[in-house]
């Protein structure tokens, strides 16, 4: 029994601190020059039901949300470390790339990782030579249902 309760707290502890990790490159590069950052929380996220959208499927979505994040950077400078960070910690928390496509110097991917109890995180990565943009989502969302929403 003592190792169930001493392995359940080493996989809390890890699943916070990669989470802190990932905080950390928002926080970090959030109030830059040339950066944009929109953070929705769970609780606005609770309001989205009661919104008149005309789709279902985001009214029925928006309560198994944990947050959705999103950063932009158009400034190369900034946006090239930002990529570097956030590719950084993509590959020491093993994401898995759904998706990628590229149009001239343009790449986008959607990248997935399991945090366990039915939760997935989501990120959107678009990276050109000038400019980052980061989307990230976490919460009980299958890729299913991240694909079929449409705002």
């Amino acid at each position: 029994m003592k190792r169930i309760i001493i392995l359940a707290l080493i996989v809390a502890t890890s699943i916070a601190f990669t989470a802190q990790a990932q905080d950390a490159i928002f926080k970090k590069y959030g109030s830059e020059d040339g950066v944009t950052l929109v953070n929705i929380s769970k609780n606005m996220l609770r309001l989205m039901p009661k919104l008149k959208t005309g789709n279902k499927k985001v009214k029925d979505t928006a309560n198994k949300l944990d947050h959705i994040r999103v950063l932009s950077c158009d400034k190369k400078s900034t946006a090239g470390k930002i990529k570097k960070d956030l590719l950084n910690y993509i590959k020491k928390n093993n994401y898995e790339e759904v998706m990628s496509t590229r149009e001239g110097k343009e790449l986008v991917q959607i990248l997935q990782r399991d945090l366990g109890n039915g939760r997935f995180e989501y990120i959107i990565l678009s990276t050109s030579q000038n400019e980052v943009n980061i989307v990230n989502i976490t919460g009980a969302l299958t890729l299913d249902e991240a694909r079929d929403l449409d705002f």
